[in-house]
């Protein structure tokens, strides 16, 4: 069974080797999901929780673990126009770290991870207007009982 820290690793990984997201993502990081400190446009993997369930019975049986984790992106843009076009707004963003997302099961899980919600959203304050993307998936491996 991977551990947290290896599957946020893997999918950072995977969208930093994207050539098309390396051409204008400036920083990719794990586990910082804060936007204080963040230089635009970023990419940060997190908050990443994980359940288990049982898969099959008996002995030999197998558990099921499903991973819930986020991909999260900012733009920085004053005007709502530009946030939305062009090659580095909010929705090209989204689209990009889609792209990379699925399929792909990121070598740690089973199949390829499942996208859950694609959010676009925006956060105003003196810094100006923050388009954050936010990307949630759920990957799941089959793990031997313990």
């Amino acid at each position: 069974m991977p551990d947290e820290k290896q599957i946020l690793n893997a999918v950072k990984d995977a969208l930093a080797a994207d050539t098309t997201l390396a051409a204008y993502v400036k920083s990719f990081s794990v586990g910082d999901m804060e936007i204080s400190r963040k230089i635009f446009p970023y990419i940060s993997v997190g908050n990443i929780n994980h359940s288990l369930a049982t898969a099959t019975m008996g002995s030999g049986g197998k558990d099921r673990v499903t991973y819930m984790f986020e991909i999260r992106g900012g733009v920085k843009h004053h005007r709502c126009e530009k946030a939305f076009s062009g090659e580095e707004g909010i929705m090209q963003l989204c689209e990009d770290i889609v792209s990379v997302a699925w399929p792909n099961d990121f070598g740690v899980f089973g199949s390829p991870a499942e996208i859950v919600a694609v959010r676009p959203a925006h956060i105003s304050g003196t810094a100006g207007t923050l388009w954050i993307a936010s990307v949630n998936l759920r990957g799941v491996c089959l793990v031997d009982r313990i």
